[in-house]
């Protein structure tokens, strides 16, 4: 995929990171562009793991368990409006969660250099969605989620009833071994498929789903065929099956009020067919599910149009077995359908293995696993090997697939048919089915729904804002899904009536069973956590730190092109615990706002490189996620990271208490709502005001249009920052306001080869050339000047410190270069461009045309009055005790510059 230059000089660091030598960082890359997912092949995973044994088993229980023709095909429409609902909800969070910092590089970042966030949908789905959720404490979500899905994440139960149904097609039903060995094979050979060959196994997904779509085609013809009288061999037995089933007086004549079976029956038809598919193509899942669902209603009703109810309430067969026994009149074609649903199967098992291993892969780069870094690479498939080593090759990159996940995904498939080996496959399937259906999709379906609809209403217009994906109805489809599932979960505990398919007399298994043994897993899980979380860190003395770094580029390499995952960094390590006794708790507090951004973490850095000011502070670093790998590594440093909403007042009130001093900074660029920014502002003012800081230092900018006697009124990411400054000091904070300059990093996107000379930089600024720029190393000075600001408070109250290394003329900085990069920088000029020149760069970036009128300004009020009104840098440059950065060490150092001579 072409990338950037920016994001291949991204890719290049992390890979040479990772590889460098005594390095213990895992590189696990995304498939490359040509490997990934095509609309086709999302469609053909939903339709395999959608399509298995339930259309031709399960209506006959359903059936059973109604005993009315009308309320099971009302029980299946159902099931498609649910699976509909359970897709929107997957889809919301699938398309909108996780989120990542995009590289401050960006044309919205020109000015701040502060990353913001956008979602970058990946691997890992319910994991993902969960973890995101219910973040607090921290592990607590990831090792009971975890622990049950590498367990119990596999079809063990689905592998035994190919195992019957291959035996049936033989006609030998009743040979447990043969059935169980049919399992493993089935199991091996899945895991075999996409292990040895990533793409073959794509590849059998595909022709698998196509075979399966043909074969309910067909159901659909015969049955209705022999409705309008044909006869494939029996007889027009059609006629009167129709009569029986669908006249109104017997379709909802004397229904079952039974609600166990009720509550059972939806678990069947629901879960064991209408999984939640959740890639990212939202027109593909839904149009493969809405053609799905149609099928399956069709298939209820060409079943129903060939048998009558009392035949298949007589008997104990499959309802496919019944159709085609009765319609062909012989006992081949019932043996030729098993084998068709052997195969149905079989295509479950293939799409469950590849998807499952997936998020395998995802829980082991959580470090919660033993040899979690073992299970978490991904490695060159040996088709790929052979393939470079003997034939033609395009020389893109090798695929690779998670094959020591598949390993895990696969010893624990067989530990289940295994376990289960001591009653009949029959008992086997219907507890392993039934517990991956509790577990895995009703109760983890609930916790989804659930928490979607508390996100929308906890969080409301800041998650509704950015959603990927926005549902019809918005909220209904989450109510819906949760609460069938919330019936589900204590529906199952009602006991079915002696006459049910679902009864004891029938499965041999009590009602109550397999809920309870799925409710105690979730024990066992939290149990994992307290052990692996707590326990271990206590008697260890040391803390996981867990360090994931997505490296995300816009794909094709365009600057409008989406935010996509291109490979990740993965680390973790035991760290020490940071001190807890009486000398941390005697130091005073001093908060950090926006922690993992340049500003609070260059503060960071210097306070804890300067012994004076680690002595006397303990940082408190305010970040919206503590579990991200930034944070973590903060918290391996002795950081405490907490959890803070600068638009949530009561989460400010929790995060601010006890602090001493504040150093709070936020970001207009992240949605360019001035407004908005002043709002977050008075928000930290007043907790800093009620909890009683004694030095909030504020990350503040001029008032431009009152410098400008309005001349200049809509450069509003100063004008905002100058309006909290003013309402700090009204409401009598004790404050001081730290002032940037202009950023030396914006010359990596303005300082570039000119188009008419390719080797020759150019600086173009719609400003005369002697225009005085204030420059500043942000992610390198932010901290010295902060850390003299905290260490010197009663010399800086109530002032505003200006920072920035020195005022250059516009014209100095591409002589700077010239002459630090005396090769490639020869001849950099320095050019004035007129208004509508700079803001057609802007907006031709992808800037709305408002921003880039806005930056417009900023420019121009610089000249006329300066960046800070003209005053002088003398007396903020001498609090500092370490020199602040040059604009010629700036650009020695930038890395991509770095190479140039």
């Amino acid at each position: 995929m072409p990338l950037t230059e920016a994001d291949q000089r991204r890719v290049d660091q992390a890979e040479a990171e990772a590889e460098a030598a005594g390095s213990t960082k895992l590189l696990v890359r995304s498939p490359h562009e040509k490997q990934k997912l095509g609309s086709f092949t999302v469609m053909c995973l939903i339709i395999n793991r959608t399509i298995g044994s339930g259309i031709y088993v399960t209506p006959a229980i359903v059936l059973r368990a109604t005993d009315s023709v009308g309320i099971s095909l009302l029980l299946w429409a159902f099931g498609a409006v649910f699976g509909l609902c359970g897709l929107l909800v997957w889809l919301e969070l699938g398309l909108s969660i996780p989120k990542f910092q995009t590289p401050g590089e960006s044309s919205d970042s020109l000015l701040n250099g502060e990353d913001t966030f956008e979602n970058v949908p990946r691997s890992g789905g319910e994991k993902n969605y969960l973890e995101y959720i219910y973040k607090d404490p921290r592990f607590q979500t990831t090792c009971m989620y975890g622990l049950i899905f590498v367990i119990l994440g596999n079809l063990a139960g689905n592998a035994i009833a190919m195992g019957q149904y291959i035996m049936q097609a033989a006609g030998q039903p009743d040979d447990s071994e043969a059935i169980r060995g049919i399992a493993v094979a089935a199991l091996t050979g899945a895991c075999l498929i996409h292990g040895l060959w990533r793409n073959g196994g794509i590849v059998l997904n595909n022709v698998l789903a196509i075979i399966k779509i043909l074969t309910l085609i067909a159901v659909i013809v015969i049955g209705f065929a022999v409705a309008g009288g044909a006869s494939v061999g029996n007889g027009p037995i059609g006629k009167s099956a129709v009569k029986e089933n669908f006249s109104t007086r017997n379709s909802f004549s004397r229904p079952s009020d039974d609600a166990g079976s009720y509550a059972r029956s939806i678990v069947y038809v629901v879960l064991s067919e209408v999984s939640h598919p959740k890639k990212r193509f939202a027109k593909a899942t839904i149009s493969t599910l809405l053609l799905i669902a149609g099928f399956f209603i069709l298939a209820n009703v060409a079943y129903l149009c060939a048998v009558p109810k009392n035949r298949i309430l007589g008997s104990e067969l499959d309802m496919a077995n019944i159709f085609f026994q009765d319609v062909f009149g012989n006992e081949i074609a019932p043996r030729v359908m098993s084998g068709i649903i052997a195969l149905s199967i079989f295509g479950n098992i293939v799409v469950m293995t590849f998807t499952a291993s997936k998020v395998k892969q995802e829980i082991a780069k959580e470090g919660i696993l033993p040899f979690s870094l073992f299970f978490a690479r991904s490695t060159t498939t040996p088709y790929a090997w052979l393939k470079r080593r003997f034939w033609r090759s395009d020389g893109g990159p090798l695929e690779e697939s998670p094959v020591t996940a598949l390993g895990l995904h696969w010893v624990f498939a067989d530990i289940l048919v295994a376990a289960t080996s001591s009653t009949t496959p029959s008992v086997a399937y219907i507890v392993l089915v039934l517990l991956y259906a509790y577990l895995l999709v009703v109760l983890v379906g609930f916790f989804v729904a659930s928490g979607v609809l508390y996100l929308r209403s906890a969080k409301k217009k800041e998650w509704t804002d950015k959603l990927g994906f926005k549902p019809w109805g918005g909220p209904t489809a989450a109510i819906i899904y949760s609460c069938t599932c919330a019936f589900m979960i204590v529906g199952v505990f009602i006991t079915p009536g002696e006459t049910s398919p679902f009864s004891y007399a029938t499965t041999g298994v009590r009602h109550y069973i397999v809920p309870t043994v799925g409710l105690c897993t979730l024990l066992i899980g939290y149990s994992y956590y307290l052990v692996f979380a707590k326990l271990i860190p206590r008697v260890r003395k040391k803390v996981l730190v867990v360090e994931r770094e997505p490296i995300i580029v816009r794909q094709g390499g365009r600057q409008d092109g989406e935010w996509v995952q291109i490979l990740e960094v993965v680390e973790f390590w035991w760290a020490a615990r940071h001190s807890e006794g009486k000398e941390a708790s005697n130091k005073k507090i001093f908060v950090v706002f926006g922690a993992t951004g340049n500003q609070g973490g260059s503060v960071i850095n210097s306070v804890l490189s300067d012994p004076a000011a680690a002595q006397e502070f303990r940082i408190r670093a305010i970040t919206r996620d503590p579990s991200k790998p930034n944070a973590q590594a903060l918290t391996a440093r002795g950081v405490e990271c907490v959890t803070g909403d600068i638009n949530d007042k009561a989460s400010l009130t929790k995060a601010l208490a006890g602090a001493h001093s504040v150093y709070a900074v936020t970001n207009y660029w992240e949605k360019m709502d001035h407004e908005l920014e002043v709002q977050q502002g008075k928000n930290i003012a007043d907790i800093c005001k009620e909890v009683g800081v004694q030095h909030l230092i504020w990350s503040g900018l001029v008032d431009v249009t009152k410098l400008t006697n309005g001349k200049f009124p809509n450069v509003y990411h100063f004008d905002s920052k100058a309006h909290v400054e003013s309402y700090i000091r009204s409401i009598g904070v004790p404050s001081s306001t730290f002032m940037p300059g202009f950023y030396m990093s914006n010359l990596e996107t303005m300082l570039n080869p000119s188009p008419q000379a390719p080797h020759a930089y150019t600086f173009a600024m719609p400003m005369p050339p002697t225009t005085p720029i204030p420059f500043f190393d942000a992610a390198g000075d932010t901290g010295k000047f902060v850390k003299a600001m905290l260490m010197k408070r009663d010399q800086v109250l109530g002032k505003n410190v200006l920072a920035a290394t020195d005022y250059y003329a516009a014209a100095d900085a591409p002589k700077i270069f010239e002459q630090v990069k005396k090769e490639a920088g020869k001849g950099a000029q320095f050019v004035t461009i007129d208004k509508d020149t700079y803001k057609g760069f802007l907006t031709g970036a992808g800037m709305p045309d408002f921003a880039a009128q806005e930056l417009y300004e900023n420019m121009a009020f610089m000249d006329e009055f300066g960046y800070y009104g003209k005053e002088s840098l003398d007396w903020s440059l001498s609090l500092l005790d370490e020199k602040p950065t040059t604009l010629e060490e700036f650009i020695a150092k930038t890395p991509k510059w770095k190479d140039l001579k």
